[in-house]
């Protein structure tokens, strides 16, 4: 049998050796090597993982010195260019040349090629270019132009309602509702996705308070966050349930703001707006709790933990997405 026409099973679901490496954003060549090893669905996943573009940068050699371009920090010259749709190899070289600093390098190469690289924006948050985008969510170009080509979509639309973002970011029904949440310790050490979460977030200067419902088996991180430079601190929640290993989170602004005093013309719009916007930001939801505007956004992790850089990477994306939902209806809240 050939194998792009055998069956692999991973998560629980069945695929097609195409369509798996679609799902999960996998190079051929690389699944057609571990299926040669005689590894299951769920082996490879676990295997390919491993390898991301983390690690890949991480461990190259002389690729480990960060660099900050236009005050944003990147892991390396390599992914610093790449984030501009630039050649690493003209940075060092133009650097090499002018005996100015890789920084200054990158700045005059992008002045240089003005008008061809394209910025662009998803869900909320801006990118320098597509490249540094797809850099974000991990999935090659080749993955995302093959989606725009099949079935004509925007590249937005590529990333956001490709299969893998589909599998990752799913809207579902909250679990905040009917919470009764208590206060508890912060655990100080132990293998607890509670502990993951309050040390990670604790080290990237987010004051964490700890919570629980014990009858339901929810526990919560609390945060707080501005959708504005210098705004409002707003309380954040992060939920998820142990038993299922933390696979399964939400992210939760439980009171945005609260709405004024409607017509029932001016709520049935804002209630409109509302399923608009759901539509259009994957994993996203805007609701109303009363009177009160709530925000939530979900992952789903499938049988892998997230890692570090993915929840603060998670929390960003919420916190912009939350401001561009929040921006198109701020004006049904009370000032």
């Amino acid at each position: 049998m050939a194998y792009k026409e055998q069956l692999l099973e991973a998560d629980g679901k069945k695929y097609t050796v195409m369509d798996f490496c679609e799902h999960y954003g996998f190079k051929y060549t690389s699944v057609k090597y571990h299926l040669r090893k005689g590894k299951s669905g769920d082996e490879i996943v676990a295997a390919l993982r491993q390898n991301s573009l983390k690690r890949r940068y991480s461990s190259a050699p002389g690729r480990g010195k960060t660099i900050t371009v236009n005050h944003v920090q990147y892991r390396s010259v390599v992914e610093a260019a790449g984030a501009y749709g630039i050649p690493s190899h003209r940075v060092y070289t133009l650097s090499k040349e002018k005996k100015i600093s890789h920084e200054a390098a990158i700045n005059e190469l992008v002045k240089n090629q003005a008008g061809h690289v394209t910025p662009c924006t998803i869900a909320g948050v801006n990118y320098p270019s597509r490249e540094a985008a797809a850099r974000a969510y991990e999935l090659p170009m080749q993955t995302i132009r093959a989606r725009m080509a099949r079935r004509g979509l925007t590249f937005e639309e590529a990333i956001l309602n490709g299969s893998r973002e589909r599998s990752l970011m799913i809207p579902e029904k909250s679990k905040w509702n009917g919470l009764n949440l208590a206060p508890i310790e912060t655990p100080e050490s132990d293998k607890s996705m509670l502990y993951f979460l309050s040390s990670v977030l604790s080290s990237n200067n987010y004051p964490v308070k700890c919570f629980c419902d014990q009858e339901k088996s929810v526990w919560a991180v609390r945060i707080q966050e501005s959708m504005d430079v210098g705004g409002e601190l707003i309380d954040i929640y992060i939920l998820f349930n142990e038993n299922d290993l933390g696979r399964d989170l939400e992210i939760i602004m439980p009171a945005v703001g609260k709405i004024k005093s409607l017509t029932s013309k001016e709520r049935k719009t804002l209630l409109e707006q509302f399923n608009s916007l759901n539509n259009a930001y994957t994993g996203a939801r805007i609701s109303l709790d009363e009177n009160r505007m709530v925000i939530s956004w979900s992952a789903v992790l499938g049988r892998t933990k997230i890692s570090a850089t993915a929840l603060i990477r998670m929390i960003y994306r919420f916190m912009g997405t939350a401001g561009v939902l929040w921006k198109e209806t701020c004006w049904a809240a009370q000032r």
